[in-house]
């Protein structure tokens, strides 16, 4: 695993044991004061303020995988590692791969 990897993966358990360990999406969401809005597709946009949308299908849906996705990316904004790998890149393309 990468340096940046290994140091994402600590920063998300240094996180999610301040909050409980939530599994939750919905409590998690709120703990992190970030906002779920369903929009028309999913996402997670970092303005001065982290705000989640979700498609309609998902933000109603019981599964929880693309919205604990969402969720992992304001982490990794918020870890400073997405600035990281945005500096380390060439391209657009390259950081989003």
């Amino acid at each position: 695993m990468s340096e940046l990897g290994a140091a994402f993966l600590e920063f998300v358990d240094r996180v999610h044991a301040a909050h409980g360990y939530e599994t939750d999406f919905w409590r998690l969401a709120a703990s992190l004061d970030i906002p779920v809005a369903p929009g028309p597709f999913s996402s997670t946009v970092s303005l001065p303020r982290t705000v989640i949308t979700l498609e309609e299908s998902v933000y109603r849906s019981e599964r929880t995988f693309v919205k604990m996705h969402e969720v992992s990316h304001a982490l990794l904004r918020d870890s400073g590692i997405e600035a990281q790998l945005r500096w380390q890149t060439d391209s657009p393309e390259e950081f989003r791969a």
